[in-house]
């Protein structure tokens, strides 16, 4: 029997709060539009799954592995791999417990991305010791990795059917478990919908060379600074042919390389975007003549080729 006032003790902390405030910042490192979200796990919540699953959860067998829980919700689902990527470069993943799923072609259904982590020792170390040593609980998180569509879905769906499944199950509801995926396709189809409509808008403003508008659609970066320098602006404007080597710059390449460790410290300003990808596949001598020393000789200190 789990003694309830003693895991209030044991869990009363801010450990979810700085775990948050990592990811948060390794997310705008490489300028992805995100919400983060977290949670320890609620003392009654924890305390019924240790009871109900006494026999599964031993201290010395399978632990609980998600007494903190950490969420993040993309604005774009082109963002999920680049999003896993930088989570792996982080933390160690448990592979053996983690969970990605595998659009089907033939139906449509919750699509989980759930990966368990292990939890720094600045974390860990917030907890009381007891707690690990008494109690079968892991020092992991779960990190679950949404889109800003499926967020309500999975919200309701948790609540409504998966913590009722015995219901859900027979087939009395069958027809209404239909009814519920049939929903979550249609916000799937936004999801989509909205990467459609910004690859449109970015080629509209190419085509009529609002070159800031076509950075902002085109590669959809939470830029520091969303502003051009007039001077460079204004050469884009008249070099069509210049802002068109941009412009076939792909996105995920972009994104990619600003999630790259080595450039973290650079802030991710349209100028200095602009620089960078100059630097590395454009490579206009003017635009070059006009870059900044410093992040010059940032860039020039760097192995360019291994990073890409």
């Amino acid at each position: 029997m789990t003694n309830k006032k003693e895991l209030d003790v044991l869990l009363d902390g801010n450990a979810d709060g700085e775990l948050q405030r990592d990811i948060e910042n390794l997310m705008q490192t490489a300028g992805i539009y995100c919400r983060v979200f977290s949670r320890i796990k609620k003392t009654d919540s924890l305390q019924q799954k240790l009871e109900k699953k006494k026999e599964q959860y031993t201290t010395g067998g399978k632990k609980v592995q998600d007494i903190v829980g950490v969420r993040i919700v993309l604005y774009f689902n082109d963002d999920c791999d680049l999003c896993r990527h930088l989570i792996e470069g982080k933390y160690q993943v448990d592979w053996e417990n983690s969970v990605i799923d595998d659009a089907g072609t033939s139906e449509f259904g919750p699509v989980r991305f759930n990966l368990v982590c292990r939890m720094p020792e600045k974390i860990s170390s917030k907890f009381d010791a007891d707690l690990w040593r008494q109690y079968p609980l892991d020092q992991t998180f779960e990190l679950q990795i949404r889109t800003i569509f499926s967020e309500g879905w999975h919200e309701i769906n948790h609540d409504i059917r998966y913590k009722h499944s015995e219901i859900w199950n027979t087939n009395e509801y069958k027809e209404f478990g239909r009814c519920l995926n049939s929903i979550f396709a249609t916000l799937e189809l936004c999801d989509n919908s909205i990467i459609d409509l910004m690859d449109k808008m970015s080629y509209d403003a190419y085509k009529k060379c609002r070159v800031e508008e076509m950075f902002r659609f085109k590669f959809r970066i939470h830029f520091a600074n969303d502003s051009m320098n007039p001077e460079l602006l204004n050469y884009l404007k008249a070099n069509k042919r210049v802002l068109k080597e941009f412009y076939k710059i792909e996105r995920k390449d972009v994104l990619g390389l600003m999630a790259n460790s080595e450039l973290e410290v650079i802030p991710k300003s349209m100028d200095n975007i602009l620089f960078i990808c100059n630097k590395i596949w454009v490579k206009d001598e003017v635009i070059q003549s006009r870059i900044p020393v410093i992040l010059n000789r940032k860039l020039d200190g760097l192995d360019l080729a291994n990073i890409v």
